[in-house]
């Protein structure tokens, strides 16, 4: 950000680009310690975002049988207290 020209659509120009320094790890074995941490850890959000989108479809499918139950008159919703919730 500190190189980039411009103002609505900033960008780096290719001569700035080549001179910023760019930490890293000279040794291969720790490069791929870093390379195997960051896979394991891509791995859990991607479970978590596996096991969250299961749980929304889950509760959208649960939403949809309970209307169509209100609905139908499978269940009796006429003396349920809502209280605050509504």
């Amino acid at each position: 950000v500190a190189n980039s020209t411009g103002v609505s659509y900033p960008t780096i120009n290719p001569s700035s680009l080549v001179c910023i320094n760019i930490a890293y790890p000279k040794a291969k074995k720790e490069q791929q310690k870093i390379a195997d941490f960051l896979d394991w850890k891509t791995g859990q959000i991607d479970a978590l975002i596996k096991l969250t989108s299961k749980a929304i479809s889950l509760i959208i499918e649960y939403r949809t049988a309970l209307i169509t139950a209100g609905i139908t008159g499978k269940i009796d919703v006429r003396n349920i207290k809502l209280g605050a919730i509504a």
